[in-house]
């Protein structure tokens, strides 16, 4: 995940930059004991299999780790990884002061989930607003939230969902940006506008994700768990 704003009117960027301490997420794998996943991959074509042991961060001499730091490498073998059996799951970003909101971009190591909604705060956590919702079908994982923007002058103060077709395969990036018209900030909706783009914290809040199978040796039966992977888009 790549969030991009700037400071008032300051070129816009990457707002990880050393903020690394600002993310967090509420679902790692392998936190207490290294777990053994695989997960149905390529479409599900084949298997794939790999070890987790998120105890401490990333290193060289600890490459299993897959806490949420990893998102900030350039390199394919650091990526996020939830907790098996955990249907939701959110990444969250905290920043130190009011910042404007650009946009964001996020990509899925594995098939992506199936439905999420990107969330944004501007009073540091307190209360949340959505920007937007996103899922394979709309009309099954949001009801009543509409699937298409208004055609009116002022439809990009709407929130509605967008669908992202079939999330099956790997290696799916989203990018969502805001698309505001520089006129927009002085018409009488100009303090609205501001009210949209202000945030202090960012979530991925996702709520339906692919199947994959625990095949940890100390699990009784195994059955298909939920599980989320998130890597730096590069």
């Amino acid at each position: 995940m790549i969030p991009y704003g700037s400071f008032g009117s300051t070129d816009g960027g990457n707002l990880l930059i050393g903020r690394s301490l600002f993310l967090k997420a509420s679902s790692t794998c392998g936190l207490h004991h290294r777990k053994n996943i695989c997960e149905n991959a390529g479409g599900g074509h084949y298997t794939r299999c790999f070890w987790c042991d998120s105890r401490a961060p990333w290193s060289e001499n600890n490459s299993l780790s897959r806490q949420i730091s990893n998102v900030l490498y350039d390199t394919e073998e650091n990526w996020w990884q939830s907790q098996p059996e955990q249907e939701k799951a959110f990444i969250q970003f905290d920043l130190e002061t009011t910042f404007w909101f650009t946009g964001v971009t996020i990509k899925f190591r594995n098939c992506g989930p199936k439905a999420f909604l990107i969330e944004r705060s501007s009073n540091f956590a307190r209360t949340w607003g959505v920007y937007r919702y996103f899922a394979e079908s709309c009309e099954f994982s949001w009801p009543g939230i509409k699937s298409t923007i208004s055609k009116s002058k002022l439809g990009y103060l709407d929130t509605y969902c967008q669908e992202i077709g079939n999330t099956s395969s790997d290696k799916q990036e989203i990018s969502y940006f805001l698309s505001i018209p520089q006129h927009a900030f002085v018409t009488p909706l100009g303090k609205d506008i501001l009210n949209l783009i202000s945030f202090t914290n960012l979530r991925i809040n996702f709520t339906a994700f692919s199947l994959i199978r625990d095949l940890d040796h100390n699990a009784t039966k195994k059955e298909d768990q939920m599980v989320f992977q998130s890597e730096n888009p590069h």
